[in-house]
């Protein structure tokens, strides 16, 4: 996979609801694979998703504030959201924005 772009895997778990695990440059362009990978997701009845980012080796503002959006609009669902696998520096422009 080319460094500059972004893929995303679902896959479904039991007691962790549906995973998507996110891979490559989280940037604008990033930010809207991811958010159309969110938008496809099938309703679930237990309303569970978990995002791995644990493959996200790069991020930049517009990639993050795309995450960040997309957390607040999965909620504004009905989503219960749990990410996993964030990186420290990811970790903390999260943390600022909380």
């Amino acid at each position: 996979m080319d460094d500059t772009t972004l893929q995303v895997t679902t896959r479904s778990s039991t007691g962790e609801g549906l995973v998507l695990a996110v891979e490559g440059y989280l940037d604008e362009d990033g930010g809207s694979t991811l958010a159309r990978e969110t938008r496809s997701v099938p309703e679930e009845e237990d309303r569970r998703i978990c995002i791995d980012l644990d493959a996200v080796g790069l991020f930049n503002c517009s990639g993050a504030r795309c995450l960040i959006a997309i957390l607040r609009e999965l909620e504004r669902q009905g989503y219960e959201v749990e990410l996993i696998g964030v990186h420290p520096p990811l970790k903390r422009f999260l943390d600022l924005t909380a």
